[in-house]
């Protein structure tokens, strides 16, 4: 049988893992022989002679590129994926030839393949039976990113030797880590809701989810997955800045650090290649074990004292720059937090606070088994990020909300949820996240539209569990017209309330509608919508055969979040319920 992987494709690191059944555990997987490492820097380079580099090989020749113009860096690719701007791309060093889809493709197959070639003991093992690889939630909150999924999808769907592909949300993933951590350790199927809170190199990414889990321990679970509420900043995020995260946090340590020594001025912004190496280095030290058990143990020193850490000025490493060594004391991360990150995630936090109330949650109690809180991510290992959640939430110290669930795996959660999904211990549900309702924009009243589509929508309910396609691979919900339509809606559901949300209004990009123009006339056509096991939607034409009156497939099916492939527009309608 072939390999089932789970893959937590980061913007700064990315980790690999697959179910170990004789542990009953995910472990991690590497691609290279020996490696103990839980990550790999998300880091694709071409060095000096043309050849490419990854992972910490990649981020090791980074230095040379301040000697060396010829050596080309390319980060963060993944989030640039659904990027379509050339300038937002040329200004990230990404080119036609060398676009972030083409990056992540090769960054994807070095390590899939490398897995495949070292662990693979027979023909049959040197193929992927199942990859499961997460996107960011916030993927499907803009349309901007909304083409993020289906080209990674189509990416991963490229490589000859994987043979099924499931794209799943970076929280749910880790929910399904979560939840099979608590059935493991307690006995109990989990039901109840979590807070994932992501901090990551490039996004802080804050996510409620409902979680409900059938089976027990040490058998296959079932887990239906909601995603309730969403809310983050960082790449992707704020006019898709990179920053309110580990890389914004590790920017002001760095700018703070030489101002203090006297190296640049309080106006001074730096931007030279030293100044990038020194990044690299601090960043480094900041991943060490033993500096993050240091900072750990020094505020469990001080206690609630936290004014002897602020302004402590002991060093907890040194970095170069240039050839000077610059200390980074214990107040100087501080300063740094509060600059860059303590304000960004209060503002985060209550906004999710304010969800969690109309989704009547009791976060604040710390005696229960029906609401967890959850760090998830490299960052979210940080001891200041750890105090700060705490003191929001007002842990206790036999607070439950932590208890049962695994939350010391922040760094591989995601990975170790994946791969679980992929090997089918927990299997999760597939449960319609929007409805949708066709209409003719041309022949009626928006006032019938709107009567139509909330009849439509009767059909797809926000909370039911549906099949993904019937047997035939088409939808199971179909909308019956002579000709073509060219508009139609996508209803997003109930709110807080349980009102329906005002729908989209979408038309068909001119090149479909050139396409469905070829429909033959006085035909009945019909129009509908799938969901694939990614969560992808499809939007599926078919003309009745005059001779068979049976329905047949007219082209392919569209991917719905294709955006930029199908619609002209969006726009919110104004719709008086």
């Amino acid at each position: 049988m072939g390999k089932k992987i789970g893959v937590d494709l980061g913007s700064t690191y990315s980790s690999f893992a697959v179910f170990d059944h004789e542990s009953n555990m995910p472990r991690t997987v590497t691609a290279v022989q020996g490696s103990t490492a839980a990550s790999e820097p998300s880091v694709a380079v071409i060095d000096m002679s043309g050849n490419w580099q990854y992972g910490m090989g990649a981020k090791n020749m980074i230095p040379l590129s301040s000697l060396y113009p010829q050596i080309w860096v390319f980060r963060a690719f993944k989030m640039l994926l659904p990027e379509n701007r050339k300038e937002i791309l040329q200004e990230n060093g990404y080119s036609r030839e060398h676009s972030p889809t083409d990056v992540t493709k090769r960054y994807l197959d070095h390590y899939l393949s490398g897995i495949l070639n070292r662990t693979g003991d027979s023909e049959g093992e040197r193929e992927i039976e199942n990859l499961v690889i997460c996107a960011p939630e916030v993927w499907g909150k803009d349309d901007r990113t909304q083409d993020g999924k289906s080209i990674l999808s189509d990416i991963c769907k490229s490589f000859d030797y994987v043979k099924s592909v499931t794209v799943v949300s970076e929280p749910s993933a880790a929910s399904a880590f979560f939840a099979f951590s608590f059935m493991k350790n307690t006995g109990k199927p989990f039901d109840g809701k979590m807070l994932i809170i992501d901090y990551g190199g490039g996004t802080l990414d804050i996510t409620l989810t409902e979680v409900h889990t059938e089976g027990s321990a040490g058998k296959e679970s079932l887990a239906q997955i909601r995603i309730l509420d969403s809310t983050g900043a960082g790449e992707n995020q704020r006019e898709g800045k990179l920053g309110d995260a580990g890389i914004a946090y590790i920017h002001s340590l760095c700018r703070l650090a030489l101002q203090k020594h006297g190296i640049l001025g309080e106006d001074e912004t730096p931007g030279d290649k030293e100044f990038e190496l020194m990044f690299d280095f601090v960043e480094q030290g900041l991943k060490q074990p033993e500096n993050l058990a240091k900072i750990r143990k020094r505020l469990k020193k001080y206690g609630d004292d936290f004014s002897e850490f602020s302004s402590s000025a002991e060093t907890v490493f040194s970095v170069n720059y240039g050839m000077a060594t610059v200390p980074v004391t214990y107040a100087l991360l501080n300063e740094a937090y509060e600059e860059a990150i303590a304000p960004v995630l209060k503002e985060q936090l209550d906004l999710i606070r304010i969800s969690m109330d109309a989704h009547k949650v009791d976060y604040m109690d710390s005696d229960s088994d029906h609401f967890k809180i959850a760090l998830v991510g490299g960052f979210g290992n940080f001891a200041l990020v750890e105090r700060q959640v705490k003191e929001y939430f007002r842990f206790s110290a036999v607070d439950r909300r932590l208890k049962d669930i695994g939350a010391e795996m922040k760094e591989v959660a995601v990975s170790y949820g994946a791969a679980l999904i992929a090997d089918g211990t927990v299997r999760i549900r597939n449960t319609a996240d929007r409805s949708i309702g066709i209409y003719s924009h041309r022949e009626k009243s928006a006032e019938e539209i709107c009567r139509f589509a909330i009849i439509y929508r009767q059909d797809l309910e926000p909370c039911r569990v549906y099949y993904v396609l019937n047997d035939k691979g088409r939808p199971s919900v179909f909308l019956n017209s002579m000709g073509k339509i060219e508009e139609f809606g996508v209803s997003r559901g109930l709110d807080e309330d349980g009102k329906p949300r005002k729908p989209h209004h979408l038309v068909l990009k001119k090149p479909v509608r050139e396409k469905l123009s070829h429909l033959p006339e006085d035909t009945y056509v019909r129009y509908g919508f799938s969901i694939d096991q990614s969560g992808i939607y499809y939007f599926h034409v078919e003309v009745q055969n005059d001779d068979t009156c049976e329905f047949e497939p007219f082209g392919e099916p569209i991917p719905l979040d294709r955006y930029n492939r199908l619609f002209e527009n969006m726009i919110e309608l104004d719709w008086d319920y």
